[in-house]
């Protein structure tokens, strides 16, 4: 093994070990409609940007 490949293991190592796992929770209640979560008009917008 060359010296890259083992420094490319030890990333990855270290990445593996180091990862957490982040969630998002909602603070307030809301009534967005997840079945269709974008507006018409947004996707519109964005297409055209």
């Amino acid at each position: 093994m060359n010296t890259k490949s083992i420094v490319f293991l030890l990333v990855l190592v270290i990445v593996a070990v180091t990862v957490v796992n982040e969630t998002l929770t909602a603070l307030f209640k809301t009534n967005f409609n997840i079945e269709y979560p974008f507006d018409p008009q947004e996707l519109f917008v964005f297409a055209l940007i």
